[in-house]
């Protein structure tokens, strides 16, 4: 698992801007030529760059043709070496110890930084990725797919709003009963509060849940216990008498579609309806 540091987080220059996060502060300054070098495999620098790229980028580097190909130079060869930018001091480029940096990718150099630094071991380019390596230490976002995730948050939970906006207690309730939980205990106040938080921990799961197409069973058995039709004890469901039902919320749901226990549902749904 990942540190609980949290990512130092900068905001991009311009529309164009790449954010560089820091998850933690190495002891070393990774070197984005090492990690190309590192990287290469059968004869090839890890560098990122397209052919098509390498060509672009050389005359706005003030290179010659052929000066970023990825291709591994013969390093007997002086000449050679001395022609390959990937084993140049200029290309020696690192990354800041504790501090972020900003990326300009409208810059050539930044561009050529942010395409080789994608390449490195300890770099993840988005945060998805980035949260799925434990060993990564840099994040690169784009500053648009900053923009989307905040947006999107934000739309998502504009429309959870306002799919309760006219819930009552029970219905509130009816939402807890169908996650699993048991909220009988809980006062109007905190059963709000529960959906509030579900909502504002993640909109697009609370969405979907109240969406599913089993939403519906799910109410109907918390609406069975809450009339104390059916009883619940943690995860498991029992008949009044004590016979077993099912042992999760799932099971439970299986069961009411089961033709074999149509007699004991029932019995359940007319103990409800008296009950109510």
């Amino acid at each position: 698992m990942k540190s609980s540091t949290s990512p130092v987080q900068v905001k991009t220059a311009g529309g164009g801007g790449v954010d560089v996060k820091i998850k933690s502060f190495p002891n070393t300054r990774p070197n984005f030529t090492q990690a190309a070098m590192s990287g290469s495999k059968r004869g090839h620098f890890a560098t990122g760059l397209t052919p098509e790229e390498e060509r672009g980028l050389e005359p706005l580097l003030g290179l010659k043709e052929g000066q970023l190909s990825s291709i591994v130079p013969d390093l007997t060869n002086p000449e050679k070496v001395k022609e390959c930018y990937y084993l140049d001091n200029r290309a020696r480029i690192t990354l800041p110890v504790g501090k972020p940096i900003t990326l300009d990718l409208s810059n050539p150099i930044d561009f050529f930084q942010y395409k080789v630094a994608s390449q490195m071991e300890k770099v993840e380019v988005g945060m998805a990725a980035y949260l799925a390596n434990p060993q990564a230490e840099y994040v690169l976002i784009k500053e648009e797919d900053v923009v989307k995730e905040k947006y999107t948050s934000i739309s998502s939970k504009k429309k959870a709003y306002q799919f309760i906006q006219d819930w009552t207690t029970t219905n509130y309730s009816d939402y807890l009963f169908a996650q699993g939980q048991d909220p009988r205990h809980l006062s109007p106040d905190a059963l709000e509060g529960q959906v509030g938080e579900a909502i504002e921990k993640n909109p697009d799961y609370f969405l979907k849940q109240v969406q599913d197409k089993t939403y519906k069973e799910k109410v109907l058995i918390g609406e069975w216990v809450r009339l104390g039709a059916i009883i619940q004890r943690g995860k498991s469901y029992t008949t009044v008498e004590g016979q077993p039902l099912a042992s999760s919320l799932e099971e439970m749901v299986d069961f009411l579609s089961d033709k074999q226990k149509q007699g004991v549902k029932l019995e359940i749904m007319k103990l409800a309806k008296d009950r109510k």
